[in-house]
C-alpha cells in the first residue's frame, strides 16, 4: 500500500523531470544561461534538509514530498528565469529593429 502510494506521488514529478529535461535544459545552453543548471547543487541540499525533517515526521513516504517540493521550487525558478531572459532577449530585438 505505501510503495503504491509513493510511487503514485512520484509519477507526479515525472512530468515535470521530462518536460525540465527536453525543453528546460535545450533553452538554458542555446540562451548562453547554462549556469542555471547550478541551481540543482542548493535545491539538492534544500532537498537533503526537507527529507531528513519529514522522515521524522511522515516516515519513509517524507522523502517522496521532500522531492515533490524541491523538484517544483528548482523547476519552477528555472522557467521562471528562462522566461524572463527571454522576454528581455525579446524586448532586445523589437527596439533594435
Amino acid at each position: 500500500q505505501k510503495f503504491l502510494t509513493m510511487l503514485t506521488l512520484l509519477l507526479i514529478i515525472f512530468p515535470l523531470t521530462a518536460t525540465s529535461g527536453l525543453l528546460a535544459n535545450g533553452f538554458t545552453v542555446a540562451t548562453g544561461k547554462a549556469k542555471y543548471g547550478l541551481l540543482t547543487i542548493p535545491f539538492g541540499i534544500i532537498n537533503l534538509f526537507l527529507s531528513f525533517a519529514f522522515v521524522i515526521n511522515f516516515g519513509f513516504i517524507g522523502v517522496v514530498y521532500a522531492t515533490i517540493i524541491s523538484s517544483t521550487l528548482n523547476r519552477g525558478l528555472t522557467y521562471y528565469l528562462l522566461y524572463k531572459d527571454l522576454r528581455n532577449l525579446e524586448k532586445n530585438e523589437e527596439t533594435s529593429k
